[in-house]
């Protein structure tokens, strides 16, 4: 059943993101979604569509599947493990938060 639900994330994902924008899988049900945004806020809408066409079309035989999805604006961080690490935390915000949700982290002064 696992690999069916990739499968069918890999078709919402194809569907969903823009031509700019990329997908890797980091881990056994991590992704990293690297989506061109211009501010927080077209990011979080860039996150809450996928996170919407998620919840909507995302099933298994024991129900709706939905994702958190923590996010954060590049800015001035000198090696790509702090970004990500801002990225991964406000995922982590989310899920605690309640789950089926997104949070983008606060930009860096």
């Amino acid at each position: 059943v696992g690999d069916a639900v990739l499968v069918e994330l890999g078709a919402i994902l194809r569907d969903t993101l823009r031509e700019d924008d990329a997908v890797y899988r980091f881990g056994g049900e991590e992704f990293v979604l690297v989506l061109p945004a211009d501010d927080d806020a077209a990011l979080k809408a860039a996150a809450e569509r996928v996170r919407g066409e998620v919840e909507r079309r995302l099933r298994s035989p024991a129900g709706p599947i939905t994702v958190s999805i923590g996010g954060a604006m590049l800015a001035t961080e000198h090696d790509w493990q702090d970004w990500f690490g801002r990225a991964d935390t406000a995922l982590y915000l989310a899920k605690r938060a309640g789950r089926n949700r997104t949070h983008i982290a606060q930009g860096l002064d």
